[in-house]
């Protein structure tokens, strides 16, 4: 199952995902963000004894911890629930999902401290596991926007979106090489003009090097990743149009202890 791009950096920048890493028996333990050489953000991480995560932690510039993100799983490992609180005010939300016997995710859904409803998402899939429909719905303004799947060819994902009224607001073209690797991601008018698009290199580990993203006003910036000997993820340098470094994240990590 195949996950657009561009809804994955989303989630990305809410901090719910953890990058993924070369060796096995290595695991994420602490990321840190620069901007223009200045500490931003530091993010450390908890598993479990069978290497689920459970905790995250951030800091602020001054290394003080402001935000917790518990997460919770159930017996087949798919995470179940992610609760978030500020260190000063206490619980600020959190987010449940559901899933198929397949493992995969059907439903998502997010709420306020006071348990009232802010987001969700409900999924359908076809018997091949891939996703054919999601249906997004922000309940503080009602508004519900539909995104529909198809799959034209083996290495081609169109994903089209559309507004309550089902009239089509834009479209992803999501490309794969023959690894099953995205190499292109592109958005359209739903008058089919593109609006821009991410572009991906990998080097012959089949890591991924480079992400461009051009827009019709050309290059807008460039994402650099460096790994270590391991294949882990240790650097990640985001450069302007003009090829200026403008931040940069470190990630470090520690061995997967051995299990009983």
């Amino acid at each position: 199952m195949h996950t657009n791009p561009l809804i994955l950096s989303l989630i990305l920048l809410m901090g719910f995902v953890t990058y993924s890493y070369g060796d096995s028996q290595y695991r994420l333990s602490k990321s840190e963000f620069y901007y223009e050489d200045n500490l931003e953000l530091l993010h450390t991480y908890k598993y479990s004894e069978d290497s689920l995560l459970i905790e995250e932690r951030s800091y602020n510039e001054a290394n003080e911890l402001e935000k917790i993100y518990k997460h919770e799983y159930d017996q087949d490992k798919n995470r179940t629930r992610t609760t978030t609180f500020d260190v000063k005010t206490g619980l600020l939300g959190y987010t449940l999902m559901m899933y198929d016997d397949n493992k995969n995710k059907v439903y998502e859904n997010t709420f306020t401290h006071k348990g009232k409803e802010e987001d969700s998402y409900s999924n359908v899939y076809d018997d091949k596991n891939r996703l054919i429909q999601s249906t997004y719905h922000h309940y503080p303004t009602n508004t519900v926007n539909y995104y529909k799947y198809e799959y034209p060819q083996p290495h081609k994902e169109i994903c089209y979106s559309y507004d309550e009224d089902d009239t089509l607001l834009s479209y992803f073209v999501t490309e794969y090489d023959d690894e099953d690797r995205i190499i292109k991601n592109s958005e359209f008018t739903a008058s089919d003009l593109i609006l821009n698009y991410l572009a991906y290199e990998y080097n012959d580990k089949g890591l991924k090097t480079t992400e461009a993203f051009k827009t019709r006003r050309g290059l807008q910036y460039v994402i650099r990743f460096e790994y270590d000997q391991k294949g882990n993820l240790i650097k990640e340098s985001t450069y302007d149009e003009g090829s200026t470094l403008e931040s940069y994240s470190l990630y470090y990590y520690d061995p997967v202890p051995l299990l009983n």
